[in-house]
């Protein structure tokens, strides 16, 4: 397991005036009324609050680097890449504080308001085609939140607990108890931006069978450091070496296969490539 060390404390990173996560969340509150502060605590928003800006923080830092308790974790070494895409210091270090800040707490906070609750039911459905759907999950929201709103969020936290993005995911959601789909109050899709987490494989030679697909005439650009990993087998300068892509869900053995790199896609494109598979089948 890599080593780790802390980055820092809740007060040195990110605000100076709490001592933690939880102080915070209360000193935003506190100039509410009294009586809805009250009502926050007594139904248990308060806390749902906290738990959900604990979340939304670690969902908003590097892979490795976590908020635990009131510390900031991450790992003692790291790639020279490793924060590319994140707020970093005047000295390249990763900038927590700017990621935190760029964290929407009063929308967090809006979503429990005690005062506008209302009750989904919702289920979580997959498909490989888009018209069998076969469900995954049943369960229930109170939440101040639209029904698409809702149904987009609880959509996009059951896929980020996974490596392999289903080809087709949905959310359905009903205002009260479950119902057919043709009542639903709200059904949301994957985000067409959403990061699908894809294999690409530097190949040499054929790769009969290989459930991936060239990216080229996808339309879809090859990653800077794909490009670099090829470079070392000959990427570039073989005309028998190039690049296949594969959604992770579908990703396997690849006959001569020399390398791999692991990535995301946007779900919009990712699904140009599960649909080039299927041409190939």
């Amino acid at each position: 397991m890599p080593a780790t060390t802390t980055y820092g404390h809740w007060t040195t990173l990110v605000d100076s005036t709490t001592s933690t996560l939880e102080q915070a969340v209360l000193e935003f509150v506190s100039g509410a009324d009294r009586d809805w502060i009250s009502a926050l605590k007594t139904t248990g928003a308060l806390d749902r609050i906290i738990e959900d800006y604990r979340e939304a923080i670690n969902d908003a830092l590097p892979p490795g680097v976590v908020l635990s308790g009131n510390e900031f974790i991450g790992p003692f070494e790291h790639a020279q890449d490793a924060w590319d895409g994140y707020p970093t210091t005047e000295d390249g270090d990763l900038d927590i504080a700017a990621i935190v800040e760029a964290i929407d707490l009063s929308a967090i906070v809006a979503r429990h308001d005690p005062d506008k609750q209302a009750l989904y039911t919702y289920a979580i459905e997959t498909s490989t085609d888009g018209e069998a759907w076969g469900v995954e999950l049943i369960d229930s929201e109170q939440t101040a939140e639209s029904p698409d709103v809702c149904a987009r969020r609880l959509l996009v936290d059951w896929l980020q607990g996974f490596e392999e993005t289903p080809r087709h995911s949905r959310c359905v959601v009903w205002r009260g108890d479950i119902d057919d789909v043709d009542h639903a109050a709200a059904i949301a899709t994957t985000p067409d931006d959403y990061p699908v987490v894809v294999y690409w494989s530097i190949v040499r030679g054929p790769a009969p069978g290989a459930e991936a697909a060239e990216p080229g005439p996808l339309g879809i650009p090859v990653p800077d450091g794909v490009l670099e990993l090829g470079s070392h087998y000959g990427l570039g300068d073989d005309p028998d070496v190039y690049v296949l892509v594969a959604p992770a869900e579908l990703a396997g053995e690849v006959p001569g296969e020399q390398a791999y790199y692991r990535g995301t896609l946007p779900y919009s494109m990712a699904l140009r490539v599960w649909e080039a598979i299927d041409q190939e089948r």
